[in-house]
């Protein structure tokens, strides 16, 4: 779920700026999602997610808080688990998210997953990620700055998530990262007065002989052990993919087929190195926008007026060679890039059959811009792809 503010044109979202600080869209927007959550529960679905995007002021992706979406939403399904794709580490805090995850897991009673991106919106990566200097990943690396940026946003990124799974996973740790020290200073804390305390009931190891803070210990555990099932998103390099494998974790595609099947093939070499033997497809999530009508010509209907204003008016400007197509429209160009799934029950049927024919994905995800859409069409569109479109696919 990409959480959008809706608008008549784009002549009311001028009019309007800045829809996304619009009270009574946005109350709006979310107040359909608990609707939207009990129906996607009834038909079965594994899941929903939310992004982590902040200061779009534009309105297309007025995600700051999946967690709390997460919390809020989560008691209204009975099966369906509720997770984000993902917390942006490069602006996180890896403490908190191990807190935070922990606590959602508890409410949920396991119905919770979790998600790991490494931003690419630089406006917000930067500003909130300051404390690392961080810089937004690219997927156009031609120049020297391009390559040490997206390097810099890799390393964080993945300091920060193993952080985050010892937090998890050990009693009590400590950690001498580049970007990140457990306990700060590295070398202990000596003004914690309550030492003694910690030294007969708390973790073994978090204080020393000369009574200074060595080691920390993030409570709660989460619910499920070891963790939550972790999706780490990846639309670039096979490298990322080759490092979710290793580390036991899901991983997501949202990108054309050639850079799946690329990543595909990563991920189970990195499976295979750490000695464990998956199929094509297992442990990984492709991502698609979709949509299913009655007829062809509403289905692309809504594709004109649902997905081509975000991508005409933002997303072109972050993935320049994905629309680098000689076609006339965008909506020509959203079509050739694959991405888009569109058509009657029959159309999306051989759509995502052409798809499993190359990779037979353990997952398969909608992307929606809800509330571009509205909750009454959204809601026809999970219908018609739970009941007659992925039961094919069981």
């Amino acid at each position: 779920m990409y959480p959008s503010l809706p608008v008549v044109d784009e002549d009311e979202r001028h009019r309007m700026r800045p829809v996304g600080r619009s009270v009574e869209r946005y109350a709006k927007a979310i107040d359909g999602l608990v609707d939207i959550v009990k129906g996607a529960d009834e038909l079965g679905y594994w899941g929903m997610s939310f992004i982590e995007h902040h200061l779009h002021s534009e309105g297309f992706e007025v995600g700051p808080c999946p967690g709390i979406m997460n919390a809020w939403l989560g008691p209204y399904a009975k099966r369906m688990r509720l997770g984000q794709l993902g917390y942006v580490m490069s602006a996180q805090h890896p403490l908190r998210v191990a807190e935070e995850a922990a606590v959602l897991d508890h409410i949920l009673k396991g119905r919770f997953f979790v998600g790991f991106a490494r931003g690419y919106q630089s406006r917000w990566v930067r500003t909130i990620g300051q404390h690392y200097d961080s810089a937004a990943t690219l997927m156009e690396r031609d120049t020297a700055a391009q390559a040490a940026a997206d390097e810099r946003n890799q390393k964080i990124f993945r300091e920060l998530v193993d952080i985050v799974v010892k937090a998890w996973t050990e009693t009590s740790f400590s950690y001498d990262g580049e970007f990140f020290k457990v306990p700060f200073p590295y070398d202990g804390i000596d003004d914690y007065p309550a030492f003694p305390c910690a030294e007969q009931f708390g973790a073994r190891g978090e204080i020393d002989r000369e009574h200074r803070v060595r080691q920390i210990s993030v409570v709660p555990a989460p619910y499920q052990q070891p963790h939550p099932p972790v999706f780490v998103t990846s639309s670039g390099t096979p490298e990322s993919a080759r490092w979710a494998a290793k580390r036991g974790f899901n991983c997501g595609y949202f990108a054309p087929m050639e850079h799946a099947v690329a990543q595909n093939a990563a991920y189970l070499e990195g499976a295979s190195e750490t000695g464990r033997r998956i199929a094509p497809g297992q442990n990984q999530l492709l991502l698609r926008f979709g949509h299913v009508g009655k007829t062809r010509e509403d289905a692309l209907r809504k594709v004109e007026r649902y997905i081509v204003p975000p991508f005409d008016n933002f997303y072109r400007y972050f993935f320049p060679r994905l629309f680098s197509s000689e076609a006339s429209s965008t909506f020509e160009r959203m079509m050739a890039t694959g991405m888009v799934i569109a058509g009657t029950v029959d159309d999306v049927k051989r759509q995502v059959a052409a798809i499993y024919e190359q990779i037979p994905f353990e997952y398969f995800g909608i992307v929606s811009h809800y509330a571009l859409e509205p909750k009454e069409e959204f809601l026809e569109d999970i219908d018609l792809f739970a009941t007659k479109i992925a039961c094919e696919f069981d």
